[in-house]
């Protein structure tokens, strides 16, 4: 029951974006609760989302997809964000990443401590598919699920932004990643 003005024009080089998000009725918080079972079957969705785009476009409709390539390189492995999926409905981004190994060792991780990273802001995963271990020379795939915010409220993020994954090899300390040749300046 609001009014707004809007002075929309285009242009080659925008500088703004707008996002109106409508609360959800079902939650005093904005929120409807995310069950195990509706988070299965997002990864789920996610994991087929080729095929059912290809096959079913309207199981995929209003989902949000994202292939940044993104790689954070530290000196004994390689995170690349390869795909972002922003479900709408129930508040969640799926991330599926590689996971590269440089060395002859076996790198293990705990799964459910990596975290995700938007500027100053960490979110806790509220679904998990990774071994925890990435074996000697190798790449592997894991997909990591965040669901609206640590104080149950929705967190309304697009799967454009600038992510930044934590994953603390066991027995490593966490070094900042490498510089891409693309990032250092002259």
């Amino acid at each position: 029951k609001k009014a707004y003005v809007f002075h929309v024009f285009s242009s080659n080089q925008p500088y703004r974006t707008l996002t109106l998000f409508y609360p959800s009725k079902s939650s005093s918080k904005g929120r409807k609760t995310v069950s195990p079972e509706l988070l299965i079957s997002l990864l789920d969705k996610v994991k087929s989302y080729s095929l059912l785009a290809a096959q079913h476009p309207e199981k995929v409709e209003g989902v949000l997809h994202e292939t940044p390539k993104k790689e954070l390189d530290y000196s004994s492995y390689k995170i690349v964000v390869q795909d972002v999926y922003r479900f709408e409905e129930s508040d969640t981004l799926i991330f599926r990443l590689s996971l590269e190994n440089k060395t002859s060792q076996s790198i293990t991780y705990n799964p459910q401590n990596v975290s995700i990273g938007l500027k100053e802001n960490l979110y806790s995963t509220s679904i998990v598919d990774a071994s925890g271990d990435i074996p000697p020379n190798s790449v592997v795939t894991a997909y990591f699920g965040i669901t609206g915010t640590a104080n149950g409220g929705r967190n309304n993020l697009s799967p454009k932004n600038d992510w930044n994954i934590i994953l603390m090899p066991d027995g490593q300390q966490h070094l900042a990643p490498q510089p891409s040749q693309d990032d250092k300046k002259i």
